[in-house]
Parts: C-alpha cells; structure tokens; sequence
C-alpha cells in the first residue's frame, strides 16, 4: 500500500505531498504524516513530546537510587548487553549486574574470536560497566529457527545446529564454547562475580552435557596453571530456562545449577507455536503479557526455587522483562513467596523500571495472583493488572508535571512574543533540552 500523508484534510501519497523542508508531524498511532500544520496541531503534538521528555527526565533523576517498593520490598533490577560497547552506559544506574551478556552477537561479520580477544572484551566490560556481576551467555545461535530472529555468523560454519545443540553436538560449536568458557573463567580474579550460563536447554541430558563442557574448560586452563581450581570454583554456572520441557524439570536441573535465567522471548513463542518475530509490532505484544498459561510456569520455577536448601538467583530476559505486568509479579513473588525474579532490561529501560516498582504496593497483588477466578482468566487477570498500572502511571505522570510546567512555560513565553510557526518549531527544540536540574 501506498504511504499516505495528510495535507490540509486531504489524504495524498506521501512523495506528492513532501517537496523538503516543510513542517511536518508524524503520527505513529494513526500512522499519518500531518504536512503543514496549523500552530494548534504543532502545539498540542509538541505538548505530547514534553510530557514524554518531562517524565523520561524525571525517572532518570532517580535511576541512582535503590529499589524499594511503597511498603518495604527492595527488588534489584539487572541489566543486559548486547554488545561490549554497550557497557559504559551501565555506570550510575545502581544496577544489580549485567544479567545477560548475548555473546553471539560479538560474533556478526566476524571469522573467529579468539581465547585472547575473549579475555579483552570480558575486562573491557567489566572496566566499562563497573558492575559486581557478569553473567556470560555462551552464543546461541539460531539458524533454522522459523521468523526473523536469525542469530548467526560465519564463525558458526555451515552446519544447521542451532541453541544447545550447536555447543555439544556441532564441532564448531564445541570449540567456540571452550574458548568463551575458558576466558571468563580466566576474568574471575578481577573481583567481580563471574556467571557463565547455558542457553535452550530442554533435557537433563543436555544440562549434564553442558556442565561437563565446562570441567573441561577448567581443566585445560589448571593444567596449564593459567587458573587453579579455586578460581574455577568462583565461577557460578547457569542455565536459560526458555522451553517449557526445561522449566518442568526445574527442580531437578537447579539441584545441579547456581543459577538461572528466564528467557520469556523463545518460552512463549514455543508455548504459542508461533515464530519468534520480535520486530513485528502486532506479535511483539504478545511477548510483553502476561498470561494464565505462562504465570503457571512463572509459579512452578518460584515453587521449586523455593524447595531447595540453597539460594538460587534467578532473573528474567526478554520483551516481557521491562513490562508493567511483569514487575507487578516480581514484587509479589518477592514478597509473597520471598523468591526474587530480577528483571534484566536494556539500560534505556532502567530508570523507567525502577520508578515503576517504587509505586507498587504489594498489598494490592496478593489477591490478582493467588485469586482462581482472576488468575485462570485471560481477560479478568489483564484487568486486574491494568488497574495496577494505570494507577502508578499516573502518579508517575503527576509527580513529573513540576519539570512539565516548567517545559511548557518556556515554550509559551517565548511563543507570545513570536508567534510564527517556525520561530514555535526553534523555541520547541530549545525547551526540549531543558537542563535536567529543573
């Protein structure tokens, strides 16, 4: 279908209605271009574009705080890492750790990585981000994989093993897994805590398999007196629970585990049946709720966490991390079931998050979560839930309109005294870069 851009009340294709340097607003909602406005339609679009800047600065004024919810629970929030660049945004958001390190993608339009270079990108993080936790996800590669969510590189051959498989079974995939394990467990006498951790698992067979992998890795490098089995015995290893067959045997796959790491993205694809199409906007919703279904396998990793007589942290990834439903259950699991799942979310989305579960009041979840006639519906338990939300959202909201007011006051003054609407677009940009000390 054509684009469309609406000129006047007039709906024409976009390359007839834009010859270059006109004002013009995009409406990503109703997915129109709005070419020409009136200074009203200018005003009330930029109004919304302050509201917006107004709370972002108002979180991100808090991010350095701890986490504390209204009554009392302290909740930790994690970050993830795509990337080894990405790791000097992490300094002053007070994050718990990095959670979740996507190995894999190190690997795009790359040959190899070697032990060496490994063991540089592990310090440089580390430097970098300044956090106590690093947790190491060994490359999952996704090849055959149905949808759009192809994870793969040249360094991973030509075979078509994707996830666990690829690290035990494929050759290549072996040796890749031996070089990334050794060079975190080389990085574990630099004072932070060093987690490595497993993804796709889906038997009991293959998390045996997996841990073996690492031995091994430990014995290379204490053979070599590069490590002794001390600095191997700092090293925590974990798995992804992101099948629903793995998260069934949990309670007998965290017996031999440290930790582990909700990957909600491929678990509820495989509960769906569906592709992983992450950047589809009309199943990307599907990914960011919760639902009957997967709060029954939320509560059967809390239950069996529960059941063990050692601690066992457990943190969730994916769409579903950041998600105003989800933070809901982790306070509730927090402080109902006193099992923390801590959420790992990119570090754009943390000022956001813990702002979020500072308004929460745990009081109000015990009833959504533990209620059969709530819990078991679909539609009654996204109800329940969104009443929760829009609640803390607006208090959110009210509590930013000081940094609102003190936006929009500029941008009238100096809009009265020039009323042209370009003279409006220059007094917009400027107001938008407010100093965040207002």
């Amino acid at each position: 279908a054509d684009s469309v851009a609406l000129v006047g009340e007039r709906r024409v294709n976009i390359m007839d209605a834009v010859q270059g340097g006109e004002t013009a607003i995009l409406n990503t909602a109703e997915h129109l271009l709005r070419v020409n406005p009136s200074a009203e339609e200018y005003r009330e679009a930029t109004m919304q574009i302050l509201k917006q800047k107004a709370q972002d600065r108002y979180v991100e004024s808090k991010v350095g705080d701890q986490v504390f919810t209204r009554d009392g629970v302290m909740l930790s929030v994690m970050a993830n890492l795509d990337r080894h660049e990405e790791a000097s945004r992490l300094p002053g958001k007070s994050l718990a750790g990095i959670a979740l390190y996507r190995t894999e993608n190190e690997y795009e339009g790359r040959d190899a990585i070697s032990e060496k270079e490994w063991v540089s990108i592990f310090t440089s993080v580390l430097r970098d981000s300044g956090v106590e936790v690093l947790s190491i996800r060994l490359p999952d590669r996704q090849k055959s994989v149905r949808g759009k969510d192809i994870k793969d590189s040249k360094a991973f051959g030509s075979g078509r093993l994707d996830g666990i498989k690829f690290l035990l079974n494929d050759p290549i995939g072996r040796d890749i897994a031996g070089t990334v394990l050794r060079a975190a467990i080389r990085v574990s006498n630099q004072g932070a805590k060093i987690r490595v951790f497993f993804p796709m698992i889906v038997t009991v067979g293959e998390w045996r398999q997996a841990r073996k992998l690492f031995d091994e890795a430990s014995e290379v490098l204490i053979d070599k007196r590069i490590i002794t089995e001390e600095d191997a015995a700092r090293v925590s290893v974990g798995l992804m629970f992101e099948t629903p067959e793995a998260i069934v045997s949990s309670r007998v796959l965290m017996q031999n585990a440290d930790f582990g790491s909700i990957g909600t993205n491929d678990l509820i694809a495989r509960l769906q049946d569906e592709p992983m199409e992450r950047d589809a906007s009309e199943i990307s919703a599907k990914y960011t709720q919760l639902t009957p279904e997967l709060l029954n396998y939320l509560d059967l990793l809390v239950h069996n966490a529960r059941k063990l007589d050692k601690p066992f942290p457990l943190s969730l990834c994916g769409m579903l991390a950041s998600s105003p439903e989800s933070l809901l259950y982790f306070a509730y699991a927090k402080a109902d079931r006193g099992i923390e799942i801590i959420p790992s979310v990119g570090a754009g989305e943390a000022a956001y998050v813990k702002e979020f579960i500072r308004h929460i009041d745990t009081g109000n979840l015990t009833r959504i979560f533990t209620s059969p006639e709530i819990r078991t519906n679909a539609k009654a338990l996204r109800a329940a839930l969104a009443v929760e939300i829009e609640r803390i959202d607006n208090e959110i909201v009210r509590e930013s309109d000081e940094i609102l007011r003190a936006m929009v006051d500029l941008s009238l003054e100096t809009y009265e005294r020039n009323s042209s609407l370009s003279e409006m677009k220059t007094v917009i940009a400027r107001s938008t870069d407010i100093d965040q000390s207002i």
